[in-house]
């Protein structure tokens, strides 16, 4: 083989335990460029060349088969997050510890609308025989295809009923019709759109242009007169849609700039002023934490106190110290019942620089945090047992409070320790763990 990365190797999302391993498929010229670890692409599988998502883990320059015997990716997931090296491998740590798939695995790691779908549609195909030729319901639903020309299986149901398996396989045995794959990507992320005018717009402002839609120059008007307007306001004070808007942008006659808007369901937590003065005892075990979060190794810890002896107040000190060195940190609270109260405190520290995960949040505050963290702009996480996940690319401490609570340990696939998580993490970034207990575990005791 002359030429270099041409097999990726990858793992598929929706396989069962006992298929789940890599598989290499051939990089296409087309796509070599844009494949590499981390991305999400499609790719076929089995003998019916079914359409699957997988996460390509590795981009190698050989495969134990031969290329002619790989099948190629077909494209590659544009709007999915891609993950970094840490979260492919606690990926597969997690998979390999609780006996789980690597898709399994990746799911507790990412928020629901993380992930793009892959949507079987059926398309028409053009026929040698008269409608009146095939059964009653095909004729039904070739009529319908006649006027939309493709189909989900949903919209087949709807039209056929109990006879949509028996029509589908009759009319693709007859290659009537075909079925084809959509990469339904995350529609879940919210912007906000800025216009302005192009200098091409001119002209049908003063008239040397016409357009056909007063609407259109209607919208140019207004949009001359603000110099810069968001589609809110197009669409509340010209009641125009955003096709119409579209249309503008797509004739090169308006510029669109688009612009985040991150969900907060914690935005208005009330922050107070609140000081800190840390008694000797507590300065004593701060500055051990702060010392062993210094290190450049991975480390453990356990503050164990009685309830109202300062915990948090040393867990906050030894949070700064770790901020101060450019590092990220993540705070776990047991129950999402404790998560507003321990960020109202924490907001009163640090302000907007808190993300807030739990799985009590709608999936696009979820989405959002997760962004948020993945972006660089957040270096504090705060929430229950899945915030373990956020994608801090240089963690330095993580606090599991009241650790020897039942609610760190997964009941669900994957039923993985939260504990364990958190290791795999400290011991990638040789950050600290800091365990927090007033009843600490007998395990968490012995190993202190």
């Amino acid at each position: 083989m002359s030429e270099i990365n041409q097999v990726a190797r990858v793992y598929l999302l929706d396989l069962p335990y006992h298929l789940d391993k890599l598989y290499d498929y051939y990089i296409p010229k087309s796509l070599r460029e844009d494949i590499h670890a981390g991305i999400f692409a499609e790719v076929p599988f089995s003998n019916s060349n079914r359409h699957h998502l997988a996460l390509v883990y590795e981009v190698v320059e050989n495969s134990e088969y031969t290329l002619d015997s790989l099948k190629p990716i077909i494209k590659t997931a544009d709007n999915a997050f891609e993950l970094g090296d840490e979260q492919m491998k606690l990926a597969v740590f997690i998979a390999e510890r609780t006996l789980c798939s690597f898709g399994d695995a990746l799911r507790s790691m990412l928020p629901p609308s993380a992930f793009a779908k892959i949507k079987t549609v059926y398309r028409i195909r053009e026929r040698d025989l008269p409608i009146e030729a095939y059964s009653e319901p095909a004729q039904r639903l070739l009529e319908e295809f006649d006027k939309k020309k493709q189909l989900t299986r949903t919209q087949i149901s709807a039209l056929v009923g109990d006879y949509t398996d028996k029509v589908i396989k009759e009319l693709v045995g007859l290659r009537v019709i075909a079925p084809d794959y959509l990469l339904d990507e995350n529609q879940n992320v919210r912007y906000i759109c800025y216009y302005s005018l192009s200098d091409g717009a001119f002209g049908y402002l003063i008239g040397d242009k016409k357009l056909r839609s007063s609407k259109q120059l209607s919208v140019l008007g207004f949009i001359q007169k603000q110099g810069r307007v968001s589609d809110k306001e197009l669409k509340e004070k010209l009641n125009c849609t955003k096709k119409q808007i579209s249309a503008l942008v797509e004739k090169g006659l308006v510029k669109e700039e688009r612009y985040d808007v991150f969900r907060d369901p914690y935005a208005d937590a009330a922050s107070e002023d609140t000081r800190i003065v840390l008694n000797e005892e507590q300065k004593a075990a701060k500055e051990t934490l702060v010392s062993l979060a210094k290190e450049d190794r991975p480390a453990a810890a356990l503050l164990y106190g009685v309830t109202g002896s300062g915990k948090t107040s040393v867990i906050k000190e030894a949070a700064d110290s770790v901020l101060a060195d450019g590092r990220q940190v993540i705070i776990l609270v047991p129950e999402i019942a404790l998560t507003p109260q321990t960020v109202k405190l924490f907001k009163s520290f640090y302000g907007d620089n808190i993300a807030v995960y739990h799985s009590s949040l709608s999936a696009g505050e979820r989405l959002d945090a997760y962004r948020r963290v993945r972006s660089g702009e957040i270096n504090v996480c705060i929430g229950t047992r899945s915030a373990i996940f956020a994608p801090f690319e240089n963690l330095g401490l993580i606090v599991i409070d009241e650790e020897q609570e039942h609610t760190y340990k997964s009941d669900m696939t994957p039923r993985f320790s939260t504990v364990d998580v958190a290791s795999f993490r400290c011991g990638y970034h040789n950050a600290l763990m800091l365990l927090s207990s007033a009843t600490p575990s007998l395990g968490s005791m012995h190993k202190a």
